[in-house]
C-alpha cells in the first residue's frame, strides 16, 4: 500500500495551548525567536507560537534547506527571493515579500550555503 501523497511531505508538529499544528515544511517561509519561543510564519501569514528555543529548530531543519540567517532568525531557503544589499545591510527578501536583517557574521555562510546547494551557470565575459 503506498501512503498517501499528503503524508510524503515532511512535516513539522506545532504544540501550543491551543492545538497542535500539523505544518508542512514547504509552507515555512521563517522562524523567529521571541525569548525561550518561536514564532513559526508560514506562506498563507499564520503565525504559530512555539514554546521550545529556535536553536532546537535549527538542529531539526538543517538538512531541509533551512539556514540561521540572525541570531533571532531561521529562514526556508526555498522561499528566499533575493538577497539585498543596501547601504551596509544585508537583506533576505522572501517570497512572501518580507525582508529580513542577515547578519554579517551570517551573510558569508548564507552565500556559501546558497552556492553548494545551487546550480549555478557560468557566466560569460
Amino acid at each position: 500500500m503506498k501512503p498517501h501523497p499528503s503524508l510524503s511531505v515532511p512535516y513539522l508538529l506545532v504544540s501550543n495551548t491551543e492545538a497542535i499544528h500539523r505544518v508542512p515544511l514547504t509552507q515555512i517561509t521563517h522562524l523567529s525567536a521571541h525569548n525561550s519561543s518561536t514564532e513559526i510564519r508560514t506562506i498563507d501569514q499564520q503565525r504559530l507560537v512555539a514554546a521550545h528555543p529556535i536553536h532546537l529548530y535549527e538542529n531539526l531543519l538543517a538538512d531541509n534547506g533551512f539556514v540561521r540567517i540572525h541570531q533571532s532568525t531561521l529562514i526556508n531557503l526555498h522561499h528566499l527571493r533575493a538577497i539585498i544589499k543596501k547601504e551596509g545591510s544585508s537583506y533576505a527578501t522572501l517570497t512572501s515579500g518580507e525582508k529580513l536583517v542577515i547578519a554579517r557574521a551570517k551573510k558569508n555562510e548564507l552565500i556559501h550555503h546558497l552556492k553548494t546547494h545551487s546550480i549555478n551557470y557560468p557566466l560569460t565575459k
